[in-house]
C-alpha cells in the first residue's frame, strides 16, 4: 500500500473498512474501536483544521510515523486509484483509456472525499502502538471520527478523543459565526413508528431581515436581557431544563422559532404535544441517548409534568435523569418546556438550582409595544386601546375598516 493515495471505496460501511485497512497494515485485529460523531451543524473548514492540528500533536507527542494516509470517494463509479502530489491528483492508472482516468485539482479534493484514513505506527521504543483513524464525512457535513487501535495505544488515544471532543464541542469558535452562514434554519420532530421513535428533519420559514428587531419589536422590555443570557447557556452547556410558560398566543413558539436561528451548532428536536405522553416510556431515554448534544423542545408539557400530590410521574422522572446525574452526563442535552400554565404548577425538582437554566413568563405586549407592533404591521392608523397578545396583533381587525386590513409583512406561522 503506498503512502497518500486516493482509491474508490466500494463498501458503504465504513467500519468494515477501517478494519480491513486496519488488519492489512498490522496483521492483527483491532483491540478497541471509538466513534466520534459530531453534529452536522459545526462548522466543517474550521473543524477539519482542528483535526489535522490534532493529529499533528499526537504524531509528535507519542512519536508515531505516518504509515498510510488515503483518501476515498464513492461517488465516481469510473474513478481509479489517483495519487495526490503538491501540483494535484493525477491518475495512477496504467489504462490510456480516458474513461478510465480522472484528474483532480487539489482545491477538488475535498469536496469529492468521503473518507480519510491516516494509518499510525510508533517509532523506536513506542514501534508497538497501532492506530487507525477515520475522518468520515459527507460533502459539506461531517458525520463521524472511527478509531482503531491496539492496547498499546488505547490510553493515548483515548486522551486524545477527549480532548479533541471537549474542543470542538464546547469552543463556540467552531460555530457558525453567523446567520448567513446557515441559509435555511433546520429543526428536527420527534415522531413515533414501528421502528420506534425517530427524528424527521424540516426546514423553517427564514426570518430574514427580521429576525435583527424581532425581539425589540415582539417581546415587552427586559425579555431581551434573558433571551441573550438563555442563548449563551444553551451554546455554551450540555446539560439542564428552560420553561417558558404563559398564555396561549403570546411567543412561546414564536421564541422557539428565534432560537433555532440562533443555535447552529445544536440540533434542536420539537416533541408535538400529542407525543408527550412517550416521555414516561423507557424509549424516550434511549431516544434522548441516540441524540446527544441536542436541545428537545416539549410543547404543551404541562400534562406530563405539572406536580399532582405527593405522585411524581414518570415523565418528571425521564427529564431529571436526562437533565442531570449519570445519564445527563451521556445525554448531553437541553430540555425546553413550554407551557400554558402558571410555573408554580411544575414539579419543583425540576427548577432547582443547577437544573434550571431559565424561566419566563409570557404575557400580552404593553400598549406602547402592541401599538408600535400594529403600525409596523399594518398602517400608522391601526391602534388598540389595550395590550394585546401577540397571535391578536396578528388577527388584529380595526373597527374603522370593514375588511381585514393589508399586512406589509408575510405573517409568521406559530405564535404559541
Amino acid at each position: 500500500m503506498s503512502n497518500n493515495q486516493m482509491y474508490l471505496r466500494h463498501s458503504a460501511d465504513s467500519d468494515f473498512v477501517c478494519e480491513n485497512e486496519y488488519f492489512s497494515e498490522f496483521d492483527e485485529a483491532p483491540d478497541e474501536k471509538i466513534w466520534v460523531t459530531i453534529s452536522s451543524k459545526k462548522n466543517i473548514e474550521l473543524v477539519q483544521k482542528e483535526f489535522n492540528k490534532c493529529i499533528d500533536t499526537l504524531v509528535k507527542d507519542q512519536y508515531l510515523d505516518r504509515v498510510v494516509e488515503k483518501y476515498s470517494t464513492i461517488e465516481d463509479a469510473k474513478s481509479v486509484p489517483i495519487t495526490i502530489s503538491d501540483q494535484g491528483i493525477t491518475s495512477d492508472s496504467d489504462s490510456d483509456s480516458d474513461s478510465n482516468r480522472f484528474v483532480v485539482t487539489h482545491d477538488e479534493k475535498i469536496n469529492r472525499t468521503k473518507e480519510h484514513i491516516i494509518v499510525l505506527r510508533g517509532k523506536g521504543e513506542e514501534k508497538l502502538k497501532h492506530i487507525l483513524i477515520s475522518f468520515c464525512y459527507d460533502y459539506d457535513s461531517i458525520t463521524r471520527i472511527i478509531i482503531h487501535c491496539n492496547k498499546t495505544a488505547s490510553s493515548y488515544i483515548n486522551t486524545w478523543v477527549t480532548d479533541f471532543k471537549t474542543e470542538i464541542i464546547t469552543n463556540p469558535r467552531f460555530d457558525y459565526k453567523s446567520d448567513k452562514d446557515i441559509t435555511q434554519p433546520r429543526m428536527s420532530i420527534m415522531a413515533s413508528g414501528q421502528g420506534g421513535l425517530h427524528k424527521l428533519e424540516f426546514d423553517l420559514v427564514n426570518f430574514n431581515d427580521g429576525i435583527k428587531t424581532m425581539i425589540d419589536t415582539h417581546y415587552n422590555d427586559g425579555f431581551k436581557n434573558f433571551s441573550d443570557d438563555l442563548i449563551h447557556k444553551l451554546s455554551t452547556t450540555d446539560k439542564g431544563i428552560v420553561f417558558l410558560y404563559g398564555d396561549p398566543g403570546t411567543g412561546k413558539t414564536n421564541y422557539i422559532r428565534y432560537l433555532a436561528h440562533k443555535i447552529h451548532h445544536k440540533d434542536m428536536i420539537y416533541i408535538p404535544p400529542d407525543l408527550t405522553s412517550l416521555l414516561t416510556g423507557p424509549d424516550f431515554i434511549e431516544f434522548v441517548l441516540n441524540n446527544p448534544n441536542s436541545i428537545f423542545v416539549v410543547e404543551d408539557a404541562e400534562n406530563a409534568i405539572e406536580s399532582r400530590s405527593n405522585l411524581r410521574s414518570s415523565a418528571v422522572t425521564n427529564l431529571l435523569n436526562l437533565s442531570d446525574g449519570i445519564i445527563g452526563e451521556a445525554a448531553r442535552s437541553q430540555f425546553i418546556c413550554t407551557l400554558n400554565c402558571n410555573i408554580s404548577q411544575i414539579d419543583d425538582a425540576l427548577k432547582r438550582p443547577g437544573r434550571l437554566l431559565g424561566e419566563y413568563e409570557f404575557t400580552k405586549l404593553s400598549l406602547p409595544k402592541t401599538n408600535a407592533l400594529l403600525k409596523t404591521l399594518f398602517d400608522k392608523t391601526a391602534k388598540s386601546k389595550k395590550a394585546l397578545s401577540l397571535a391578536e396583533i396578528y388577527a388584529f381587525r380595526d373597527t374603522n375598516y370593514d375588511k381585514p386590513i393589508q399586512k406589509k409583512v408575510r405573517k409568521p406561522i406559530g405564535l404559541g
